[in-house]
């Protein structure tokens, strides 16, 4: 079963850098912290303001060309190991391929573009960990059709495509109240809660509180971008 995951275009509104990782941090102290498959693609179109969010101290002048990027990940479930490989043309290439012809070819350091990528690949797999962990999170798995064995058509190369956005929000605030501006919403960070239990509350047991989206108004939820669709 060949898996991908996409992340709808608003998800990158709510996300910081922090809420991201802490989450993910009490998720891991809990082991918690898992891939959902053994072997899955994600794909994400990367911006400046993205960038930004990922890499601490990006120049303002900077203005990079948006490009969407597939990151293949294989997951071994024995020593909770991960390898990543990012997609060219119709291949995937490890991170170390990627960064030597990078640098034969760009003319760029080595050893700063795989960590560069490495970088950007952790952020995209645990973004995706938090937010299938998200209480409101909305995920969306579409199964695709195959081709019949006769067709000339190219071969779809998923068999399912999850797009993870933002669901149903409850907890809203107000705008500025003249109509024209809205609020966007924002992760609020999951967390280890220590709560009492057993006979006479007399045990602690440290639980996990889901992260969620919050602080959405009725005009932001109302103008929201339709959801794009990436073909198999």
């Amino acid at each position: 079963m060949k898996q991908l995951f996409t992340f709808h275009n608003s998800i990158w509104d709510t996300l910081s850098f922090n809420a991201v990782y802490d989450t993910a941090t009490d998720l891991k102290e809990l082991d918690l912290l898992k891939p959902p498959y053994d072997e899955f693609d994600i794909q994400a179109t990367l911006d400046k303001k993205i960038l930004t969010m990922i890499f601490i101290g990006v120049p303002s002048d900077l203005d990079p060309p948006v490009r969407t990027f597939t990151f293949r990940y294989t997951y071994n479930m024995k020593d909770g190991s991960v390898w990543e490989r990012v997609k060219l043309g119709d291949k995937f290439y490890s991170i170390d391929q990627i960064a030597t012809m990078a640098s034969k070819d760009g003319g760029l350091n080595r050893e700063d573009c795989i960590k560069e990528v490495e970088h950007i690949s952790m952020f995209l797999l645990t973004s995706l960990m938090v937010l299938l962990a998200t209480k409101n999170a909305q995920k969306t798995t579409e199964k695709i059709k195959k081709h019949g064995p006769k067709s000339r058509k190219r071969p779809r190369e998923y068999d399912y495509i999850t797009t993870i956005k933002i669901g149903k929000i409850t907890e809203t605030q107000r705008g500025d109240g003249d109509g024209q501006s809205s609020v966007r919403p924002h992760l609020r960070r999951g967390h280890i809660r220590n709560q009492r239990v057993g006979k006479g509350l007399s045990e602690v047991r440290p639980i996990f509180i889901q992260p969620c989206f919050i602080n959405a108004d009725e005009s932001w939820i109302n103008n929201q971008r339709k959801e794009y669709r990436i073909a198999a």
